[in-house]
């Protein structure tokens, strides 16, 4: 074969295997994007889960795939998913061998939910009067490190052990368009289903409206730190309440509920009711002593608090969400050694002071924080999950350390205990 020759079959193997390529290509994502899972294709097209968990595809259109591409790409722009940039698209869910009409978006603030071209993070709500995983019809498909792999299976586990209103936590093997991805979670959204399981009569769930504080904390001028505290105040201050639909049956009081709902707030905020009087003190009180025993306020930031309107008390109560890691109480900062309630610091937000303000509330807290220590049932719980994460933790990717942070913490908190506290 001569010189010429040789170069016109490797042009022409070149140009037939861009086609093909290009062919092949995942339609509805960046070009770049396209190129990474072609690869990933490529190199695990023979990988799939261990059959440990149950197998959970979605399937996605090249159209909704290009409308998930432009919300992800508004998010990357901006530095966060806002509620603005969430456009719901339809797609195929299966599960159990059958199909389920769904509606799915983008999910999570931070970039660590979408900035992967695989690993997102969907919000899944079925179309129809159907449900999946026994009873929920809205929920989210996350990476299982969005959670610190096994933190959140923890967190919800004691919460309910403590009678504060959990969430439904598993773990899937997750497929997207015949790809799989790794183990992912399924986490509960904020719907009926909740609420029955968690034995509360059917009523509100809500929360602080957050795209302001986060439009302000991701543009280019702000100072970051000034972000821990500042925008929480602000935030705390003057945000709307949101509150989500939840499919209960129709409700005549519902939006007289709501309006009580926010003049009591309003009251709070300006001082005018005691903490007892607004809100129900026994499960805030269980609420913080977990929060204490995982040593993280993360999940009761006003960016991450939703919050439960018990129709027949007439209370607020918490709902347990987004702890992500279990830390150790040695190595917190300073100012929340007693985590919630140091009043001498101007760091702790004005929510947290003016709910400990009110002694009932301080001394639920600490008559929580006994019954943890003291608690037998939780000990039996923590040998039983450490069991079951035995089996989850089995790559690299995993650390089993801080799991054992939490009988530490028992001891710090028991030695605080006997000081005074």
């Amino acid at each position: 074969m001569n010189y010429n020759n040789k170069i016109l079959l490797t042009f022409t193997i070149f140009i037939l295997s861009s086609v093909t390529t290009f062919l092949y290509l995942p339609k509805g994502y960046s070009t770049i994007d396209s190129l990474r899972i072609q690869y990933h294709r490529i190199v695990n097209s023979k990988n799939g889960g261990n059959g440990k968990f149950e197998k959970v595809e979605l399937l996605i259109g090249d159209k909704s795939l290009r409308k998930l591409e432009e919300s992800r790409v508004l998010a990357i722009n901006r530095g966060c998913l806002l509620d603005s940039f969430q456009y719901k698209t339809k797609a195929k869910l299966m599960y159990r061998g059958v199909k389920h009409d769904v509606k799915v978006k983008l999910k999570g603030t931070l970039p660590s939910h979408w900035i992967e071209p695989l690993e997102w993070s969907f919000r899944v709500s079925l179309e129809k009067d159907t449900t999946v995983f026994n009873d929920l019809r809205i929920f989210s498909l996350q990476s299982r490190n969005q959670r610190g792999v096994y933190a959140d299976y923890y967190y919800h586990k004691v919460l309910n052990l403590f009678n504060v209103i959990n969430l439904k936590y598993e773990y899937v093997e997750m497929y997207v368009n015949g790809i799989y991805l790794e183990n992912y979670t399924v986490e509960e959204f904020f719907d009926s289903p909740l609420i029955s399981r968690n034995n509360r009569p059917a009523g509100l769930i809500f929360k602080f409206v957050s795209d302001r504080l986060w439009e302000i904390s991701t543009s280019k001028d702000y100072e970051m730190k000034n972000f821990s505290f500042d925008l929480y105040e602000d935030m705390y201050s003057t945000a709307p309440l949101k509150f989500y639909k939840n499919r209960f049956p129709k409700n005549e009081k519902r939006s007289n509920d709501i309006e009580f709902v926010k003049k009591t707030i309003d009251s709070f905020k300006k001082e005018e009711k005691l903490t007892h009087e607004i809100f129900d003190i026994s499960t805030w009180g269980a609420y913080f002593a977990v929060n204490t025993l995982f040593a993280n306020q993360h999940p009761a930031r006003l960016t991450n608090l939703r919050f439960y309107f018990n129709p027949e008390t007439r209370l607020i109560e918490p709902i347990g969400y987004d702890l992500e890691h279990i830390n150790s109480l040695t190595k917190v900062e300073d100012y929340t050694d007693i985590f919630w309630v140091n009043e001498n610091r101007n760091e702790v937000s004005v929510f947290y002071r003016q709910l400990f303000s009110d002694s009932l509330m301080m001394n639920s807290y600490i008559l929580n924080l006994q019954e943890i220590v003291n608690s037998k049932e939780l000990d039996l719980l923590l040998i039983s999950l450490k069991k079951e994460t035995d089996s989850i933790i089995f790559d690299q990717k995993d650390t089993a350390e801080s799991r054992f942070y939490i009988r530490e913490n028992i001891n710090i908190i028991s030695a605080k205990l006997a000081n005074g506290f």
